[in-house]
């Protein structure tokens, strides 16, 4: 599972690079001749490298900032919804939603899951 997300990672950063060098490449063309549509695709391109970051960045982030947010948002009682989680990290996830949250339902789809919890 790791190495699916290495390469995911590797794919992400490839992206990065690739519509960094275009968005300079049309940066470059609208210094030499000042039309908008290039400065456009130039800000364009610059926007999906910018989309590609967070895709190289998440593996490494954290839920504990997430979890942190949810506490503020959610009264004693609410109901929090997590998916899209994989089943590798359930422990992980409880471990870090423990101290406030309280899961009473997990669904497992193949190596996904999702997860059903309420605020203490």
């Amino acid at each position: 599972m790791t190495e699916a997300l290495t390469n995911q990672s590797f794919i992400a950063l490839a992206l990065l690079t690739a519509t960094s060098l275009v968005a300079g490449f049309f940066a470059y063309l609208y210094n030499l001749k000042r039309r908008p549509y290039l400065l456009y695709w130039a800000l364009g391109c610059a926007i999906v490298a910018l989309s590609c970051v967070a895709a190289v960045l998440s593996p490494r982030l954290e839920t504990v900032a997430i979890q942190a947010t949810l506490n503020g948002l959610l009264r004693a009682g609410g109901t929090l919804l997590l998916s899209g989680i994989l089943s590798s990290q359930e422990e992980k996830v409880r471990k870090t939603y423990a101290p406030e949250f309280r899961f009473y339902n997990v669904v497992h789809r193949q190596e996904w899951l999702r997860m059903d919890g309420l605020r203490l």
